[in-house]
């Protein structure tokens, strides 16, 4: 069986999401670990007066290229942009694009909407009708070879049980989700969307399950892996130690309570904070498209990218705090520290008197200063914990 970076070497790549935390890492890996592929297309849209071009070189010039670009100053002469956005019917991409990539032969899509208060309908586009454009561009392609999906973890926690290296089905197939969207007006969704989440925990991880349930109905014929990461943290040794550059998942709950913003979480001081640094999860995905393309075989193959380390959320905020007081964070407001809970009404309790009364406080004292509030637009951007997506199960 080839090697991975003789199986990368002349091939051409199309990835999804290098704007984000994951794919930017994953990007840089490609490009630093597979010198000889020969290109990778990158969706990217336009966003605020913004062109794709432009954001592309924001990426590129961020510090985690900086070693790549000390060793091979022309790294970017492989990277081309394709407009497009996964929230659009076919990615939003012209024909002229589409013949650019006619030689791709493998797909590595980790775009996806995060956001857990956006309208129902915007989630399901993105994170379900992109899987569903994604599948269809791979079927033009006669080249492919892998096709890689980025999902969660926590897609199934819903599940009393060990999760399997496989799909589960769903409440609701996601062709018929995809059709309420034609059918139904926002506020008639915004209606059935509890009711279609049921047991899910929020937006995000109920479309991620319905994602990997459409590439099961409608892509199994085609080479497709799935990658389920854990909570997202900072690079373990790749492209620099620490790297970050985005607060998401289990980093923004480490910044929110190193810095004081948070003081009490709604989770069990024993569930394990699972959790993958970042660079784990981009040598896993490209293992993952090498792994499905050299085994040659239709049957749709499912990683779980998750840490083998037991870390109980007691001893991760045990060491947060200790590394706050050490190396306090210029943007602290309020001394470290926060109770964990597993009662709704204590944390509601908590809630209030922690969080919402002091911003409150806070945005009323800058008021009389004359200065600009923020206590209260912090508190909205406050990260929830779930306990159904802290367990291992």
């Amino acid at each position: 069986m080839e090697g991975i970076e003789n199986f990368y070497r002349g091939k051409s790549i199309f990835l999804t999401g290098v704007t984000g935390f994951v794919g930017n890492v994953l990007l840089e890996k490609l490009l630093r670990s597979c010198p000889d592929l020969n290109m990778i297309y990158v969706l990217i849209r336009e966003r605020k007066g913004q062109s794709a071009e432009d954001r592309l070189q924001e990426v590129l010039s961020f510090q985690s290229f900086e070693p790549l670009r000390q060793s091979n100053p022309k790294f970017a002469d492989k990277v081309k942009v394709v407009r497009g956005d996964v929230g659009q019917e076919q990615l939003g991409l012209d024909e002229s694009d589409r013949a650019l990539m006619r030689n791709v032969s493998v797909i590595i899509h980790s775009a996806a909407d995060v956001r857990f208060e956006v309208k129902f309908r915007s989630i399901v586009q993105s994170n379900v009708g992109g899987v569903r454009s994604i599948i269809q561009l791979s079927r033009s392609l006669q080249k492919l070879e892998s096709l890689v999906y980025v999902s969660t973890a926590f897609s199934n926690c819903y599940l009393q049980e060990e999760i399997q290296e496989k799909v589960y089905e769903p409440s609701i197939r996601p062709a018929d989700l995809l059709q309420l969207l034609r059918i139904c007006n926002d506020d008639m969704l915004e209606g059935l969307a509890p009711h279609l989440l049921g047991s899910f925990p929020n937006k995000y991880i109920f479309t991620k399950c319905l994602a990997e349930a459409l590439l099961k109905d409608e892509a199994s014929d085609l080479p497709v892996a799935i990658v389920r990461p854990s909570g997202i943290t900072p690079a373990f040794k790749e492209p620099l130690v620490g790297w970050v550059n985005a607060l998401q998942g289990t980093s923004t709950l480490v910044q929110a309570v190193g810095t004081g913003m948070v003081k009490a979480v709604y989770l069990s001081r024993e569930g394990v904070a699972d959790s993958v640094p970042v660079d784990i999860t981009a040598n896993c995905l490209i293992a993952a498209a090498w792994d499905s393309a050299t085994k040659r075989t239709t049957n749709l193959t499912v990683y779980n990218n998750t840490s083998f380390a037991v870390i109980t959320w007691r001893l991760m905020f045990t060491i947060v705090n200790q590394m706050a007081v050490q190396f306090p964070m210029k943007s602290i407001i309020r001394y470290p520290g926060v109770e964990m809970v597993t009662n709704k009404w204590l944390y509601a309790f908590y809630h209030i008197f922690y969080h919402v009364i002091p911003a409150y406080l806070l945005d009323a004292v800058r008021f009389f200063q004359g200065k600009k509030s923020f206590g209260v637009k912090m508190l909205k951007k406050k990260p929830e914990t779930s306990r159904s997506t802290t367990f291992r199960h």
